[in-house]
């Protein structure tokens, strides 16, 4: 993959694929938009949400912290391995760092998405557990 531009925080496209790590808030309709193509039959969204507990205990915050330069890394290599075992268009991953997530079922933690063709779409959408 080639860098063709760069975004805004600890954003970077690559070829057809948009990874994204802020401490902004995150836009589900930005992610859309991004991986949206003529070409392709359908988009896989995965949208990570700040639940009301953990082990038993109420959660108050989420706070999500990372090197920045490894992550990148860690998700590229995800990016390669969905593009080596299915036929996708484009790929973004955006995941949010920092102390913000202070409201139970806020959307932005993580969003993923793919778009291509229906059942490679559909079928790639697992391979994201590990981000």
């Amino acid at each position: 993959m080639k860098e063709e531009s760069k975004l805004g925080s600890a954003g970077l496209q690559m070829a057809d694929d948009t990874i994204v790590i802020t401490p902004d808030h995150l836009h589900v309709d930005k992610v859309t938009e991004i991986v949206g193509s003529p070409s392709a039959g359908a988009i896989s969204l995965f949208v990570g949400t700040t639940r009301d507990n953990f082990e038993g205990k109420t959660v108050v915050r989420l706070e999500y912290e990372a090197y920045v330069p490894m992550a990148r890394s860690e998700i590229r290599k995800i990016c390669k391995q969905v593009r080596e075992k299915w036929d996708v268009i484009k790929i973004a991953i955006f995941h949010r760092i920092g102390k913000s997530m202070n409201k139970v079922n806020q959307s932005g933690k993580k969003i993923q998405s793919v778009s291509g063709k229906v059942k490679e779409v559909l079928l790639s959408s697992p391979q994201y557990d590990s981000v």
